[in-house]
């Protein structure tokens, strides 16, 4: 069976090219090829289409391999250059081996082309593979470093948190006690009340911090994520405003993953609210659940997380997005980029609380004008077999990703 093979040949002979297409599908291979001649087709070419190797003539009119080569090596492209000449001497092949051509070929023995092409096609998936290896490893010390972090700031909140309830318990208590008194007049006890209200906000927060360092009370049961999200579209719509647009995407056989309800709840409105505080001029935001099977082939498009199967929820926005120093910040309480007195920074520290605490994960990507995007993976409970691979929903979801 024929291999295909996606070549770009730099060649202003039709002719040449033919021999070269001979030879490759004697060698076992299906070439699908277009031909340029010029550096400014070469460019486009190179940047708007996949290849897996380019071939180039070394002698063209008014442009020469070198000239391809570093048109080439300007595009980052990591795939084989191979050069073929009927007249190149050692010097100028060594010249361009120097500069990044792969190997060379001399037209009257050809014969050497297709074993050139298959070894330089097995080291361009090798080198892939080691890129990949590589970005796992940085993902997976990115997200140790960043668990260490947080983990540092939830025993901190935490603690905080456990201070601050005792004294808020006395403030609490004694408020309550002084507004059984009879003696207070009307004034009395308003100023009474306000004291009950600032610490009953208070203690809202310390609830806050209490999620966000996994301390909080839950109730979790096997729950279906597709069926909360559409049961919860009637609600949210209207917090969003006429200008924005609601677009739910659930799988209809997504299965169970084991989560408390009313958590899991508050995470999607406050996800859809930053939603829309990041659209002041409107936009779209889309909610979408789906199975996902993470395997070491595909655990880089998914930041390194463990391996394992998973329903994915997704919040996209198409609003202003964010920096990666903002996006380093996200999760940590008390961090906020609105103006004072719109948000207290607890809402996207419990999400992540309440997501760790739930043995799940939380990624976010994001692109300054370009938007966000929020994926919550949350374990998949054992039961049909599910295919090892990413669901239809999980496929139309990732096309939505602005950053990958």
């Amino acid at each position: 069976m024929s291999e295909p093979l996606r070549v770009l040949f730099v060649d202003d002979s039709e002719e040449d090219v033919f021999f070269l297409l001979r030879e490759l599908k004697k060698g076992g291979f299906e070439p699908h090829h277009k031909r340029v001649d010029d550096a400014a087709s070469l460019r486009t070419l190179l940047q708007s289409e996949e290849w897996q190797i380019v071939i180039s003539d070394f002698h063209m009119p008014d442009f020469d391999g070198l000239m391809a080569l570093q048109i080439f090596k300007e595009t980052g492209r990591d795939i084989p250059f191979i050069l073929v000449s009927a007249i190149v001497g050692e010097e100028t092949a060594v010249l361009a081996m120097k500069q990044g051509a792969h190997d060379y070929i001399m037209k009257r023995n050809l014969a050497r082309l297709v074993p050139v092409v298959q070894r330089e096609l097995r080291e361009a998936e090798m080198r892939g593979q080691q890129r990949r290896a590589q970005l796992a490893l940085q993902q997976r010390e990115e997200q140790l470093r960043q668990s260490q972090k947080m983990e540092a700031i939830g025993r901190l909140a935490a603690g905080t948190a456990h201070d601050f309830k005792n004294v808020l318990a006395v403030i609490l208590g004694h408020s309550e006690l002084l507004m059984r008194e009879k003696d207070f007049n009307a004034a009395q006890r308003a100023k009474i009340e306000k004291i009950q209200h600032a610490a009953d906000q208070a203690r809202t927060l310390l609830v806050q911090l209490l999620a966000f360092s996994r301390k909080q009370e839950l109730n979790p049961q096997p729950l279906n994520l597709s069926t909360t999200v559409s049961a919860m579209k009637p609600m949210l719509e209207p917090m969003l405003g006429s200008s924005i647009q609601f677009v739910v995407l659930p799988e209809p056989d997504v299965g169970l993953c084991e989560v408390d309800a009313n958590s899991i709840e508050q995470v999607i409105i406050n996800l859809v609210i930053n939603a829309r505080d990041a659209m002041p001029n409107g936009g779209t935001v889309t909610v979408g659940t789906a199975n996902l099977a993470i395997t070491p082939e595909n655990a880089t498009h998914h930041d390194g997380l463990p391996h394992g199967d998973y329903i994915l929820l997704t919040v996209t926005d198409s609003g202003t997005g964010m920096t990666e120093e903002t996006r380093q910040h996200l999760f940590e309480p008390f961090f906020t980029t609105k103006e004072p007195g719109k948000g207290t920074g607890l809402g996207l520290s419990t999400c992540y609380g309440t997501i760790h605490q739930s043995g799940g994960h939380i990624v976010v990507h994001s692109e300054l004008g370009k938007g966000s995007s929020f994926r919550i993976y949350l374990p998949r409970l054992p039961g049909r077999e599910l295919q090892r691979e990413t669901s239809e929903a999980a496929r139309h979801i990732n096309d939505l990703e602005l950053v990958t």
